[in-house]
């Protein structure tokens, strides 16, 4: 090791070390319909709550004893997506020529969406 390098890791901090991190992602709950128009309309909808609440922190947990935990609070919120559809087949009975149209809305995912470096 350079003896630039013994002067910055002899405290023992910045030592090359294993790292893990727990992640607990969300529940989400969902409620969705689809009824059949005709023979070939079709149209649907569905609202989802997810509980982006609960990712209150990202810590990442340091092996070597000396180094710190890096911890970055996220405190997202939850969210509630619609979404509305309908199916257009182009034949009767013929599945295979369905085409979707689709759109969906959601919001309070992050309030400012920010990507800060870790520090270490």
């Amino acid at each position: 090791m350079p003896n630039a390098a013994q002067a910055i890791t002899a405290s023992g901090r910045f030592l090359d070390t294993d790292a893990s991190a727990v992640l607990k992602l969300p529940d989400s709950l969902s409620f969705s319909v689809y009824q059949q128009l005709s023979a070939r309309w079709a149209i649907m909808g569905d609202i989802t709550w997810t509980n982006w609440s609960r990712f209150r922190e990202l810590r990442i947990v340091f092996d070597n004893p000396v180094q710190p935990d890096t911890v970055e609070p996220e405190n997202w919120e939850d969210t509630l997506r619609f979404g509305l559809g309908a199916n257009y087949t182009l034949k009767k009975n013929l599945e295979l020529l369905v085409f979707p149209i689709a759109i969906a809305f959601g919001w309070h995912l992050v309030r400012a969406i920010k990507y800060p470096p870790l520090s270490v």
